[in-house]
């Protein structure tokens, strides 16, 4: 069972697997999906805009690493989830294995969306992601 669960970890991580994976919740004024590292560099992502996603990935990590510092600092839990609503969109980052998501919407998706859309993608990622980043 272990080989089996393995095998489909491993053929999810293929990079076209996890783009697909990502571009399936890009619709419906999702404007772009990522996955980074806590450092910024980001490790797939899709876009239905030219935006520059590195620099937006780095942008989202700093901002994790602040939350997560302060957090610390006060001898808090960890941070799982940080929703933004700026006037132009809104953006969701939340922890999966040892990675960021990010979910960045128009201002017309409603935030309970963005985070269903980002949980459906948590739960799909999570034991694959896990296994990589613990291997």
């Amino acid at each position: 069972m272990a080989a089996k669960s393995k095998s489909g970890a491993l053929s999810m991580l293929r990079p076209r697997a996890l783009t697909a994976a990502l571009d399936r919740v890009n619709m419906g004024g999702i404007q772009s999906v990522m996955l980074f590292n806590t450092g910024g560099v980001l490790l797939a992502f899709t876009s239905s805009t030219d935006e520059n996603e590195r620099s937006k990935a780095a942008i989202a990590a700093n901002i994790w690493n602040i939350y997560q510092r302060h957090l610390e600092a006060s001898e808090s839990d960890t941070v799982q989830e940080i929703m933004l609503e700026f006037t132009e969109g809104r953006l969701i980052i939340s922890k999966v294995a040892s990675l960021l998501l990010c979910l960045h919407g128009t201002k017309e998706v409603p935030l309970g969306m963005l985070r269903a859309k980002a949980n459906t993608l948590i739960q799909n990622l999570k034991e694959p992601l896990t296994e990589l980043t613990t291997s």
